[in-house]
Formats: structure tokens, C-alpha cells, sequence
């Protein structure tokens, strides 16, 4: 049984009756199937490309900072409040839907998620940059070719609100943008420059 998990690591004491069962790693929120004691969990998952299991952390960017090229980062429902900056090839998705994953910024001076590196996907995610009664300074997504280009950038399934601009793709090639909705930002809902 799935239960949405907050923003915070979550502690839950489980029993079993058998003294002889290995410990196993749980997707956040699962509540039951493990040995006697805790089950510590965080509500960001981190899992390799062929969905194996790596390691639980409590922030999205502290699964960032963690992964190897390739790997994904899924989130689990609810609002996180932070900074993202993507500088590897990952997958960043979240469990539900943009419906039930918010992200929002902490610096209203840089963006959401700031995307620096080729073959990223974001999905999945209500993107907000600033709260509606303050004037937002960026863009909710960047995604910032300083040198060179960018290239399969995949932006799927996310909306974009309150922000510079909702989605701004500067130096990118080949980028999917798929499913995506724009409201209430600044200037554009999608800039490409």
C-alpha cells in the first residue's frame, strides 16, 4: 500500500514474525514486507537505467549530485521547494503526475530546474518559479548551451507557471518538448533562442 510521502525522510517501525528474512530496499511510501525494526526512507529515489534500486535521498538535487550519467531520479508526490541544476545526463521523473509533484523555486533568481548537459528528461512536474504576488526574475526551466549546443533535451508532461518564462531553450538541438502546460508566465510560456 502506497502512501504519498512529504518532503522529509520518514521513519516507519515494521514487524515480522520470521527471524531469518533478509532486509529489502522498498520504492518510497511502502509501509510493509520488511524484517523486524525501522525502514528509512527518503522521498527521492535514485535507480539505475535498467530500474534497480541505488539509494534513497531527500532532495532532488541531492539525487542529482549522487547519480552516474544515465541513471533516473524519481520523485515521489508532493511540493519540494528548491533549486535544481541538472549538469549530467538523468532522467528526472516523478511517481504520479505534474497534478500531484509540485517544484518550486527557492531563489527566485534562478531557474527551477537549470539544465546543463545533453540527454535530459524532466517530466512529470508542475514547475513554478515564484509565488503569484511576486515578479519572477527567470525562467522556470533553463536550458543553457553556454558552449556549444545542447542536444535531446526531453521536456515531458510538466506545466509552467509563474515564471520570467515558463520553459527557455537557449542553444538547444533536437529537444522533445511533449504534453507540456504554459500559464501565467511573464513574458512567454516557451521561449527558444
Amino acid at each position: 500500500q502506497m502512501k504519498e510521502c512529504s518532503e522529509e525522510k520518514q521513519i516507519f517501525g515494521v514487524t515480522l514474525a520470521s527471524h531469518n528474512t533478509e532486509p529489502v530496499h522498498y520504492a518510497p511510501g511502502l509501509r510493509s514486507g520488511s524484517p523486524q525494526g525501522q525502514v528509512e526512507m527518503g522521498c527521492v529515489k535514485l535507480e539505475s537505467a535498467s530500474g534497480q534500486f541505488i539509494e534513497f535521498y531527500d532532495t532532488i538535487q541531492a539525487a542529482v549530485d549522487g547519480a552516474s550519467d544515465g541513471q533516473i531520479v524519481e520523485v515521489c508526490p508532493g511540493e519540494y521547494f528548491e533549486n535544481v541544476h541538472v549538469d549530467k545526463p538523468l532522467t528526472v521523473r516523478s511517481f504520479a503526475s505534474r497534478n500531484e509533484t509540485s517544484l518550486m523555486a527557492v531563489d527566485l533568481e534562478r531557474p527551477v530546474i537549470h539544465i546543463k548537459s545533453d540527454n535530459v528528461t524532466i517530466d512529470g512536474f508542475a514547475i513554478q518559479l515564484a509565488p503569484p504576488d511576486k515578479t519572477p526574475l527567470s525562467p522556470g526551466v533553463h536550458v543553457d548551451a553556454a558552449d556549444g549546443l545542447i542536444e535531446n533535451a526531453r521536456i515531458l508532461n510538466n506545466s509552467f507557471s509563474y515564471g520570467l518564462y515558463g520553459l527557455l531553450l537557449e542553444g538547444s538541438f533536437q529537444a522533445e518538448i511533449v504534453g507540456n502546460l504554459f500559464e501565467n508566465n511573464a513574458f512567454h510560456g516557451l521561449y527558444l533562442k
